[in-house]
């Protein structure tokens, strides 16, 4: 199961994205951490925060980066894909999420 979401500015410039309702509940609990896979990088993982309490009233996850693992994925974010792409957003289980990067330039 995935979904997209588009790197408009806000999301380019920063470490973290709001999970779309409907997939909310194939997410854990607020301030559980997640393990984040980056598409072409098969050695690393990541590790992104659940926030249930920003999106209120809905409750709907935003995954934040923390300060150490922040500018790894900017880093691969800014290296694979560009602003207007779309991050493709793979869940692999309620704390297990792939990343990959979907270009919408020829």
């Amino acid at each position: 199961m995935q979904f997209l979401i588009s790197l408009q500015p806000t999301y380019w410039e920063q470490a973290f994205f709001n999970v779309p309702v409907e997939f909310e509940k194939h997410f854990g609990h607020d301030d559980e951490n997640v393990r984040v896979e980056l598409n072409g990088q098969q050695d690393a993982s990541l590790t992104a925060t659940i926030n249930r309490r920003c999106n209120a009233p809905t409750c709907h996850p935003r995954l934040h980066f923390n300060a150490e693992n922040r500018h790894p994925y900017q880093a691969w974010k800014q290296a694979n894909g560009r602003l207007d792409d779309e991050l493709s957003v793979e869940i692999l289980g309620s704390n297990h999420i792939r990343l990959s990067i979907v270009s919408n330039k020829g």
